[in-house]
């Protein structure tokens, strides 16, 4: 399995790291993510290590940098104590570590560059600028992390899987995952005693405190478990319709129970949850398809979930790790000048989105700085797909799509591995074709070709892009020939990878009916009907429902 991204947030690092909740200064604070300046690139050597497709980059003493990544290579184990690797999405990370030593000098140069800048802002003029020490920013297609290391106490590096990056990594793996099963790991993640040795699960709460200790108390006291029908219904977390905020949160602690359960090795049905939980992302759940997995019915596991709730909050849960990845220990070398301008080009890039969200006010210097980064090794004459890539991409982000384009097309030429590039460049081509066009304009199969040969080779990539098969499907329903057997394989394996998310789900639907393929989108907008949350969705889907009844053609 390709690296799977298993850490970073903010925070994350428990020892060795400067942590990002040190005592500020009293008013309102600019925080902005770390820049990496000049002035002290050039002194500082860098690092590069790549672990199964995770690449490092590292301003820190080679001892420090291979004792984060160890530790990254435990917690990776320790999590499949919890979750085995297939249930989460195969996201590549980048990880750039600094040194202590340089992060001070850094910051206090930016501040001055940013806080002299004539772009600034009133509202923000003179507001002290925080420059956050540990990040984790996400792109489409992978996601990177900058990290300050105190290199002074780094003996030991301890990290822990933020709930955001587990969350990402769930809601991102395809096929999807249902809600029930995403809530009910995020919940035994909760739970993990940080502080101990081995993996270890706090006593379990019920709800509230004062209820878990009554139910602890004496084991008879009411509490109020649902029917799993409900537990495992697409709508249940939602809290729409008529969801009182209290069963919601009854359900929430359910699926909690309910996992912790599972993996508890006394009720010996771990392997079972698994097979049980991958064929929940393949179809929805009833309560035969339950008992073909655990040998008894709903009744049943609600009585064995009541019988578990006092054991679990008394007792603490230890689980064995995962097995030890098979991999041989990392080279850490020098850094070339290509993989820095690539790693660093890549975090900076990111960083235009998060700070044009954040403080718009310095989202230049950030673009600035990023362009800086990548174009100086193009300029050089280099000129690696993967480079060519971010800069196509970095154009994009700063708001230049007709800059990005000619460089992202050259890259796809190239075969770059980066699903993004090639949703991109059919994104523009198809929006340059729609361009004036009259509502309802329908093309031909060879107009189509520029759009529909990129989003095929995104779809062949990995991780797979719900927009890349979501626009697949808007081009052939615009098509007035047939849609070729390849392309209607791809929408079918969408359709598999994103029932469960209805902004695609309905495209794939429409195209497949579109393609003659009736009982298949029936099926596709079946699920996706489920999972849909406004009133607007919900006549879509019944009108192309009714589509496929026979009471109109498919294609009106």
């Amino acid at each position: 399995m390709r690296g799977a991204g298993i850490l970073l947030g903010v925070g994350l690092v428990l020892s060795g790291a400067r942590s990002a909740t040190a005592a500020e200064p009293p008013g309102p604070i600019v925080e902005l993510p770390p820049m990496i300046v000049e002035a002290t690139s050039g002194s500082v050597t860098w690092l590069y290590a790549n672990v199964k497709g995770d690449e490092y980059l590292s301003r820190c003493a080679k001892g420090t940098t291979r004792a984060f990544i160890e530790s990254h290579e435990r917690l990776r184990r320790e999590l499949r104590a919890i979750v085995p690797d297939e249930f989460l999405a195969s996201l590549p990370t980048i990880t750039l570590l600094s040194g202590q030593d340089v992060a001070p000098k850094e910051s206090d140069q930016v501040a001055r560059e940013l806080l002299g800048s004539e772009k600034m802002t009133a509202p923000g003029r003179g507001a002290p600028v925080k420059f956050l020490p540990n990040l984790r920013l996400d792109d489409r297609d992978l996601s990177a992390v900058f990290a300050y290391i105190d290199e002074s106490a780094a003996k030991q590096i301890g990290l822990v899987v933020s709930a955001s990056q587990l969350r990402l990594l769930l809601e991102r793996r395809t096929p999807m995952l249902p809600p029930w099963l995403i809530e009910g790991i995020l919940s035994v993640r909760a739970q993990i005693d940080v502080r101990a040795e081995a993996v270890t699960l706090r006593p379990f709460v019920w709800l509230t405190a004062d209820e878990s200790r009554a139910i602890a108390r004496n084991p008879t006291q009411p509490r109020a478990l649902l029917p799993a029908n409900e537990m495992f219904a697409p709508d249940s977390l939602r809290g729409d319709g008529n969801h009182h905020p209290r069963r919601v949160q009854a359900l929430q602690a359910q699926v909690g129970l309910f996992v912790r359960w599972a993996l508890d090795p006394r009720n010996e049905v771990r392997e079972a949850f698994w097979a049980f939980a991958q064929r929940s992302s393949e179809q929805r759940v009833t309560e035969e398809m339950f008992a073909k997995s655990f040998g008894f019915g709903f009744s049943d596991l609600r009585d064995r979930l009541n019988d578990y709730l006092p054991i679990a909050l008394k007792e603490p849960l230890h689980l064995e790790p995962g097995a030890p990845l098979k991999s041989a220990p990392s080279e850490i070398r020098e850094a070339t000048p290509a993989e820095i301008a690539q790693l660093r080009g890549t975090w900076e890039r990111l960083e235009i989105g998060y700070v044009q969200r954040s403080h718009p006010e310095f989202v230049g210097s950030y673009t600035v700085q990023a362009r800086r980064t990548l174009r100086r090794p193009y300029e050089r004459g280099e000129h690696d797909p993967r480079l060519l890539a971010e800069l196509g991409l970095c154009e994009i982000d700063a708001g230049d799509p007709a800059a990005g384009l000619p460089l992202l097309e050259t890259a796809i030429t190239a075969n770059v591995g980066r699903p993004r590039a090639y949703y991109e460049v059919a994104r523009l081509r198809f929006t340059e074709l729609m361009r004036g066009q009259v509502a309802g304009r329908i093309f031909s199969a060879a107009e189509l070709a520029p759009v529909v040969e990129p989003l095929r080779r995104a779809a062949d990539a990995a991780p797979p892009l719900p927009e890349a098969f979501g626009l697949l499907a808007d081009a052939w329903v615009r098509s007035r020939d047939a849609m070729p057997a390849e392309d209607i394989q791809t929408i079918t394996s969408g359709a598999k990878y994103f029932a469960m998310n209805p902004a695609v789900s309905y495209r794939l639907a429409l195209a497949l009916a579109c393609g003659g393929r009736r009982v298949e989108a029936a099926e596709l907008l079946a699920t996706g009907a489920e999972y849909v949350a406004d009133e607007a969705a919900r006549t879509r889907y019944a009108q192309l429902q009714a589509v496929l009844s026979g009471a109109v053609p498919a294609k009106e």
